[in-house]
């Protein structure tokens, strides 16, 4: 049984997002499982990198210079200052940085995604990233899936991601809210809510937004809930867009 309240998740966002903010204490995300990160498993080609070069010594080393080391007219592309703007964000952040901004102002030639994405995974390998059998694609799903560490970094969810987790609704002090025995969480799927047999964990979620979802019928129920995440020194947050009750006991 799925229970929503009549807003778009378009919406929830931008409403989530504000009385989240209110929240924050600190800086924190949640840690996934420790595999090895996807972008240190070669996610794009020598070929795309070669081509890469080429456009960005074209277009973009006036600015960024052809070392990467930045100018008076742009940030440096490569090492700390690499790090410091794009370490735990998502290839499509990176990507739509510069399929959007790049080159501002509408200066220089107007290249097409592919070229950008193309000049992405070259920035990338000037950083230390190795090129493997995989051509990057513009897919904003699959670039979500791969985040931008440093090797050995275990692989981490942003503050803010939309992801699904399981755990047993629970009411905690006053009018609050609580998920127990909670899954790790994960990135929720761009699909409809169906039956999941994933596993409750030993995880626990503050939760928001959650009167919309009639949590009195549903206490003590093992759920399935989706909604923004927010991991701070206070514990993690669910601040939620959908849920749907999986059992209506928490036994397992």
């Amino acid at each position: 049984m799925t229970f929503t309240n009549g807003k778009s998740q378009v919406i929830r966002w931008a409403v989530g997002a504000g009385a989240l903010s209110a929240w924050v204490l600190a800086a924190g995300s949640v840690t996934r499982a420790a595999d090895e990160p996807p972008i240190w498993t070669g996610v794009f080609t020598a070929e795309q990198v070669a081509r890469g070069k080429e456009n960005f010594e074209l277009n973009c080393a006036r600015c960024h210079q052809h070392n990467l080391e930045g100018s008076d007219r742009g940030p440096a592309l490569s090492g700390d200052n690499f790090w410091n703007h794009w370490e735990n964000e998502t290839l499509n952040t990176l990507f739509v940085k510069v399929r959007d901004n790049m080159p501002p102002n509408l200066t220089g030639n107007q290249l097409e995604p592919l070229a950008k994405l193309e000049i992405v995974s070259y920035v990338l390998s000037r950083n230390g990233f190795p090129t493997g059998s995989s051509v990057l694609k513009a897919d904003r799903d699959a670039l979500d899936d791969v985040q931008i560490l440093k090797k050995g970094a275990v692989a981490t969810l942003p503050n803010f991601t939309v992801v699904q987790v399981v755990g047993c609704l629970a009411k905690a002090q006053g009018d609050s809210w609580e998920l127990t025995r909670g899954s790790k969480p994960s990135r929720a799927p761009q699909t409809a809510m169906t039956k999941t047999d994933k596993p409750l964990g030993d995880e626990k979620f503050v939760l928001s937004s959650v009167k919309g979802f009639n949590p009195d019928a549903n206490s003590g129920h093992k759920v399935e809930a989706r909604g923004l995440l927010y991991a701070g020194n206070g514990g993690s947050r669910l601040d939620l867009t959908a849920m749907q009750t999986l059992s209506e006991s928490c036994g397992s």
